[in-house]
C-alpha cells in the first residue's frame, strides 16, 4: 500500500470510528433522557394524588431504577462535562423521588423547588449532549 493510500485509509477509519462513537452516544443519551423523564412523570402522578397511595414508594423506586445503569454507562462513554451534568440531573431527580416517597404533594414549596432544580439540570444536560453530538442550537 502506498503512503498516500495508507493515509487515506487511516483517515477513513478515523471518520468511521468517530461516527460510531457519535451513534452510540446518541442512543445512550436518548435512553437516559427517556428514563429520567419517565421517572419524573411517575413521581408527578403520585404527587398530584390527593389520597395516600400504598404503591407510591415501590412505583417511584421502580421508575427510578433504570436511571442507575444508564448513569454508569454515560460515565464511561460521555465527555467529562456531560457526565458532570448527567450527575446533577440524576441527583436532583433522586431528590424528587425521595420527596415523592415521603408523601410530598406537588404544591409543596420543597417539591416545587426540587422540580425547578431538576428541570434546570435537565436543560443543561440536554445542551451538553447536543454540543457533544455537534448539534447546533438555532
Amino acid at each position: 500500500m502506498t503512503p498516500t493510500a495508507l493515509l487515506a485509509e487511516r483517515s477513513r477509519a478515523s471518520r468511521e470510528r468517530a461516527a460510531n462513537i457519535s451513534a452510540v452516544r446518541r442512543e445512550l443519551y436518548s435512553e437516559y433522557l427517556t428514563a429520567l423523564n419517565h421517572a419524573r412523570h411517575t413521581f408527578g402522578r403520585h404527587t398530584s394524588k390527593r389520597r395516600s397511595d400504598p404503591n407510591r414508594g415501590v412505583e417511584s423506586h421502580d421508575a427510578f431504577a433504570p436511571c442507575y445503569a444508564l448513569r454508569h454507562q454515560l460515565a464511561i462513554t460521555a465527555p467529562a462535562g456531560t457526565v458532570t451534568r448527567s450527575e446533577a440531573a440524576f441527583q436532583s431527580l433522586r431528590t424528587l423521588r425521595d420527596l415523592t416517597v415521603a408523601g410530598s404533594a406537588r404544591e409543596t414549596p420543597a417539591y416545587a423547588e426540587a422540580t425547578t432544580r431538576f428541570m434546570n439540570d435537565l436543560d443543561e444536560l440536554r445542551a451538553s449532549m447536543r454540543a457533544d453530538l455537534g448539534i447546533a442550537d438555532g
